[in-house]
């Protein structure tokens, strides 16, 4: 039986590239699955949309909206109180308005559903997504 050097070598290198390949493909996909989304809807029709903002552990709602503040077409947010207390006063200058269930206001939801801290604590899992909804409170 002969074997043909080269194409031994030949078999092994493609298999080596086949592997690295491999591992940068689902490389690509573990970094994607840590990202969150941040949507900001101001009503009207007005929505701004930050996909693919960086994930790591610990990030709190307001993390994310401060990766939003520097991304291209980035937002500004003002607060009063910080920590546990912290509460999101404006989003791009839209304040809120008061007045209870019916004025209209922020408020939060992730994946869905209404948040029940204030976003400068409640922690984000990778691949969740916040949106921000300035309008009357609806259940």
């Amino acid at each position: 039986m002969h074997f043909n050097p080269r194409s031994i070598t030949a078999h092994r290198l493609a298999s080596a590239w086949a592997l690295i390949v491999a591992i940068s493909l689902s490389a690509g996909v573990a970094a994607a699955a840590e990202t969150v989304t941040l949507v900001i809807d101001f009503g009207g029709g007005k929505v701004k949309t930050f996909d693919k903002l960086a994930h790591r552990d610990g990030m709190t709602t307001r993390d994310a909206m401060n990766q939003a503040k520097d991304a291209q077409g980035g937002i500004t947010f003002a607060q009063r109180g910080r920590g546990e207390t912290a509460f999101l006063t404006a989003i791009d200058g839209v304040k809120n308005e008061g007045g209870g269930l019916e004025g209209r206001n922020w408020t939060y939801r992730v994946n869905g559903k209404l948040a029940k801290v204030g976003f400068a604590v409640r922690k984000l899992e990778a691949s969740d997504t916040v949106q921000w909804k300035f309008g009357p409170l609806k259940k």
